[in-house]
């Protein structure tokens, strides 16, 4: 088991590498929509749109999906509501072990805050 010092230190580390400049859609926008908003944007990662409601994160999307989505589509139907979470300080092994169990291979791990839904 961590100490608090070690979790403390953990968390920080994981949040120095964690960034909120990533394209950010609502679950009403289209995907057409989502495409258009990549474009002329430099963001840290955009290899997962965040699908945000009301400024709570309601599911991923990978970029990989996205193109394969007629452009009327709206974000809800091609989204992945229900992604693998992790909060910080997790085992190594254990985000791992939701990696390779999670259906999409683009998935990423993504931690939350601690204190929050996930």
């Amino acid at each position: 088991m961590s100490s608090p010092n070690e979790l403390n230190h953990r968390v920080c580390t994981e949040a120095a590498h964690a960034s909120v400049n990533v394209p950010v859609v609502t679950a009403e926008d289209t995907a057409d929509a989502a495409l258009r908003g990549l474009l002329g944007k430099r963001f840290d990662s955009a290899s997962v749109l965040a699908v945000c409601r009301g400024g709570a994160l309601v599911g991923l999307l990978t970029v990989e999906r996205l193109p394969a989505a007629s452009p009327q589509d709206r974000i809800r139907d091609v989204v992945d509501a229900t992604p693998p979470v992790v909060r910080p300080g997790a085992d190594q092994e254990h985000v791992a072990w939701q990696e390779v169990q999670h259906a999409d291979p683009a998935w990423r791990s993504w931690t939350t805050p601690a204190g929050s839904p996930g």
